[in-house]
């Protein structure tokens, strides 16, 4: 976390395990939130939309000339897989993000995003009261993924809000986090991530999603204070 800029400044490479992935997706809401600055909606979609769509649909246009060129498949398979850079999303089966399985993250941190944008302008409420209806609108996203997977993880958008919210309220509070609040935490993340076992945002696998909400705010706020040192 870098002090002066007041922005989080993160290097790190995850691994497999049982409790993979339970702060490695949520660190990039975390973070969002943290950065989130109030904009017009407009303005919004159109500077996140050339930042982050195009670079999604560009990556993915270049990899389908690439298996173009290197594989002939049936007209099944390729109107799948143009099917498959339309819905962008793994869990889905899509041999197109298979192809380059990590692009299925930019247009849900897009969706994310927006869907946060929306709340910040429209739920005028008390802190309290958002936070709550931020986190219905966290689990109803969980209950949804239970049941389809919705185009651009739109499903796994509305589940991550509440990691772009504690980010935002965690920018006023980071640097009053003490060492024994820190220790706290430790012995909060370490066992609860362990009863949660593997975890995958990607394919929707939360396990407990108490936990799992859980485990990404305060393994983010370690992962935070530990970039400190």
């Amino acid at each position: 976390m870098d002090h002066n800029k007041k922005s989080p400044s993160i290097i790190f490479e995850g691994g497999g395990g049982k409790s993979n992935g339970f702060f490695m997706i949520p660190i990039f809401f975390v973070i969002s939130g943290f950065l989130f600055k109030d904009k017009l909606i407009r303005k919004f979609i159109e500077t996140r939309a050339k930042r982050i769509l195009l670079t999604h649909f560009v990556a993915l246009t270049l990899t389908t000339i690439l298996v173009f060129i290197l594989w002939s498949g049936t007209r099944e398979v390729w109107e799948k897989y143009v099917f498959g850079i339309l819905y962008s999303d793994l869990r889905a089966s899509n041999i197109a993000l298979l192809a380059n399985n990590t692009l299925w993250f930019l247009p849900c941190f897009f969706v994310a995003e927006l869907i946060f944008l929306l709340e910040f302008k429209f739920i005028d409420s008390t802190p309290r009261r958002k936070i709550l209806i931020v986190m219905l609108i966290s689990f109803i996203g969980v209950d949804i993924s239970t049941i389809i997977c919705l185009p651009w993880g739109i499903d796994t958008a509305m589940a991550m809000q509440i990691f772009i919210l504690a980010g935002y309220f965690l920018k006023e509070r980071f640097d009053k986090i003490s060492t024994l609040q820190l220790i706290l935490i430790a012995l909060i993340v370490i066992p609860t991530a362990e009863l949660n076992q593997r975890v995958d945002t990607a394919l929707r696998i939360y396990n407990n999603p108490i936990f799992y909400f859980l485990d990404g705010i305060l393994g983010s706020i370690l992962i935070f204070k530990l970039s400190q040192l």
